[in-house]
């Protein structure tokens, strides 16, 4: 039981940690909206809906992540989003660099 403890006290720290590190080199920004598409990302176990909107910096996702993305509303958010408008965003990369790997920027927040 003592082990469970510490295993979820650990990742939980490592989740807010990532989540930290994230937030604190993200930015705001302000970009031109391209386009709009639904793309299918593929997770370990399941496929799941991806919403892209592809800016004058490129193809930035909407972030899904429960802890510093949308919960809820994110189909809104993507909805109420036009073709050709500027918006004002929070953009970070995920995963974070310090994990390794690739990091793709995504869009946190819009402002």
């Amino acid at each position: 039981m003592l082990l469970n403890r510490w295993y979820v006290a650990i990742l939980l720290l490592f989740v807010l940690g990532s989540v930290g590190y994230v937030h604190s080199t993200s930015d705001v920004v302000q970009v031109v909206v391209r386009n709009k598409s639904i793309e299918t990302a593929q997770g370990i176990h399941t496929a799941t809906e991806q919403y892209v909107i592809h800016t004058d910096r490129g193809p930035m996702p909407l972030l899904r992540f429960p802890v510093i993305g949308y919960t809820t509303g994110l189909e809104q958010t993507y909805e109420s989003i036009a073709k050709g408008s500027k918006i004002t965003v929070r953009a970070g990369k995920w995963p974070p660099q310090i994990l390794g790997g690739h990091s793709k920027p995504v869009i946190m927040a819009v402002h």
